[in-house]
């Protein structure tokens, strides 16, 4: 493994990344030594580019980080192909670039469920959380155009270059349940079949309906057209997951890795729930909008889901 950089104390290196190019472009390196060896190329033009903000050095760190993403799915090196997406999420925040950092980061968020990296997916989903919160900083430092510097501090940038190359354990964020305020189900095309508020004050509700529904919208177009998952709402989270012919759309106060997985099982539950899947067919094609009185069973499944907050 290759760890040549130590911040300050190998400055020389900064000036040398033809070294690791070398490496790479030798017919002999395996693919483990060109695992290794990339990150160390990132992490020295990504010092480049720090201090000269070239753009041609720009790219071609998003190309050697592509180059590693390939050759980590390749072998199934399955963390350091999702923590790439990672790499070029923060990348992106460093040209203001906020959409792409977040389809980067649903991105990395898919593939650590995929392959059962709990630690990870955790990280992953509370660090999307954070960019949500940060949305008019990134703004407010484009509209400034902020230094370089500013920018790769709030990126994380150095700091996921580090792990990525020392290989250290991931830092597990703590996490808890969220605070559940509306499960919402709308067609595709984004009419209401079925709604279960989890709050009491009626003033709030209306108030949240109103400008909930106009975020919908939007966010139902970004959702098919370019892969987000989550939206800020004020204060809240809007959460979305497709199960054709419907959307589910959970608006939870909190933190969204156990939103997620609270979303997931309640598809499950529904599409394994062969009784209440057709009741919800049966509404879809007669355009119906469904009471949680129409089906017996609702009521129960997401009271233990949402309230109770029972995940197996």
């Amino acid at each position: 493994m290759f760890i040549l950089r130590d911040d300050a104390k190998y400055p020389h290196f900064a000036s040398r990344p033809d070294i690791f190019k070398r490496i790479l472009e030798d017919e002999s390196t395996t693919y483990e030594i060109q695992i290794s060896a990339l990150p160390n190329l990132c992490d020295l033009l990504l010092m480049e580019y720090r201090l000269d903000n070239d753009s041609e050095i720009f790219a071609e760190l998003n190309h050697y980080i592509a180059k590693l993403s390939t050759i980590a799915e390749k072998q199934h090196s399955y963390i350091v192909f999702c923590e790439t997406f990672l790499l070029q999420a923060r990348l992106a925040l460093l040209n203001f670039d906020v959409k792409s950092a977040r389809l980067f980061l649903t991105q990395a968020q898919k593939i650590a469920e995929s392959y059962s990296m709990k630690r990870l997916a955790m990280k992953i989903s509370f660090e999307h959380d954070e960019l949500l919160k940060q949305l008019d900083t990134w703004e407010n430092l484009k509209e400034s155009n902020s230094p370089m510097p500013e920018r790769l501090k709030l990126a994380g940038l150095d700091e996921q270059m580090q792990r990525m190359i020392k290989k250290r354990q991931i830092d597990v964020p703590e996490l808890s349940d969220e605070e559940p305020v509306l499960l919402l189900i709308v067609s595709e095309g984004g009419i209401p079949f079925f709604s279960q508020s989890f709050i009491e004050d009626k003033a709030f509700e209306d108030h949240l309906f109103g400008g909930f529904f106009t975020t919908l919208n939007s966010f139902i177009s970004d959702k098919f057209e370019e892969g987000l998952d989550r939206a800020s709402f004020g204060k809240h989270t809007l959460l979305m997951n497709s199960i054709t012919p419907f959307l589910l759309c959970y608006v939870y106060k909190g933190q969204s890795y156990t939103a997620q997985n609270r979303m997931n099982l309640f598809i499950n539950k529904l599409k394994s729930n062969k009784k209440v899947w057709k009741s919800f067919e049966n509404s879809y094609r007669m355009n119906k909008k469904i009471k949680i009185d129409d089906i017996p069973e609702l009521e129960p499944l997401i009271s233990k889901i949402f309230l109770e907050k029972v995940i197996p």
